[in-house]
């Protein structure tokens, strides 16, 4: 389920099924959102997919 649809949700349900559903899109996408890449000049490192 794409965030799109989670919030579509929002319109259509109660509090509990809207954040049951926010939290499997977040479990499947969470890895994705954390990563992190390294500036090989600075080493510092900054999420690789900023939006």
């Amino acid at each position: 389920m794409e965030l799109m649809d989670v919030l579509n949700l929002m319109k259509q349900t109660d509090k509990e099924s809207f954040v049951g559903a926010l939290n499997l899109w977040y479990d499947k996408w969470e890895q994705f959102l954390k990563e992190r890449t390294i500036n090989e000049t600075t080493h510092k490192s900054f999420y690789t997919h900023k939006n």
